[in-house]
């Protein structure tokens, strides 16, 4: 199962690009300084825009567009020439009829690998990480203040069944998912 989940994301992919291969933005994008969220923003790069991949970090990809050097996620470029307004909508409509999905924007979810058995094994516990972490923690009102802001409305999710026991567990199964409390 976890191959073929693989392989659905790597085809979800936009097609992998090689160090100097000229590529488009298939959404706006946010040039940073560094690989990682939280780096300060340097230039923008519009959909459709021309760049010049110069190398790939993970899910990172440094790139050269309009004269400025800047880091985006990688999930967001495309090699080639970009799409011209309209171009295949008349050849979506019909694979769409001949296949019954439906017509309209796709959303495609990205993610990055989880850790390795090895990584895990290696894994210490880090108080100050763990400091770093609670830090962030905000209050039950001050998070439902920024979802009133951003327009969210709850949902109601059901809690995952408790996994099958295998032969050898000596866990007793959890019946209380995880995240949840009493009352809360």
């Amino acid at each position: 199962m976890k191959t073929l989940a693989a392989l659905l994301i790597t085809l979800a992919l936009p097609l992998a690009a090689l160090a100097g291969e000229p590529g488009y933005a298939i959404r706006d994008l946010e040039l940073r300084a560094e690989p990682r969220n939280e780096a300060p923003v340097i230039a923008k790069l519009a959909r459709n825009g021309r760049y010049e991949l110069l190398q790939r970090k993970q899910v990172w990809a440094q790139i050269s567009a309009n004269g400025r050097e800047g880091w985006v996620l990688f999930f967001y470029l495309a090699v080639g020439e970009a799409p011209q307004p309209g171009a295949g909508r008349e050849l979506g409509g019909a694979l769409g009829l001949a296949t019954g999905r439906p017509q309209g924007d796709i959303t495609a979810v990205i993610g990055a690998r989880g850790l390795t058995e090895e990584q895990l094994k290696a894994a210490r516990f880090d108080a100050g990480e763990l400091a770093r972490l609670e830090a962030l923690r905000v209050s039950r009102d001050t998070a439902q203040a920024w979802a009133r802001e951003g327009a969210l409305s709850p949902q109601q999710v059901e809690a995952l069944a408790a996994p099958a026991s295998t032969a050898g567990d000596s866990a007793a199964p959890n019946d209380t998912p995880p995240g949840s409390a009493a009352g809360g």
